[in-house]
């Protein structure tokens, strides 16, 4: 197998903001034949906004990330990258 990944969209708050998730298997960089895991997130509005909501937004996908994030590891891995939160 070279790679497989998923990729899945979800509504946030009500469906107004949208999550793009893709994770899957991917391969570490040469000369290993090693396989990774990627998980990466894509948070987007579904339509415009202000000038000064854009700051709130980005804080709220941001606090969003790290909630997504720590629901695909374990609390021992997490321990491991020494959190600074």
């Amino acid at each position: 197998m070279k790679a497989t990944h998923s990729e899945v969209v979800m509504g946030l708050n009500g469906g107004d903001d949208l999550v793009c998730v893709r994770h899957g298997l991917v391969p570490i960089a040469q000369p290993t034949q090693e396989m990774g895991y990627v998980i990466d997130h894509d948070f987007f509005v579904n339509g415009q906004l202000a000038m000064t909501e854009i700051a709130g937004k980005l804080t709220e996908y941001h606090q969003a990330a790290q909630r997504f994030f720590k629901l695909w590891i374990t609390d021992m891995l997490h321990q491991a990258m020494k959190p600074t939160t």
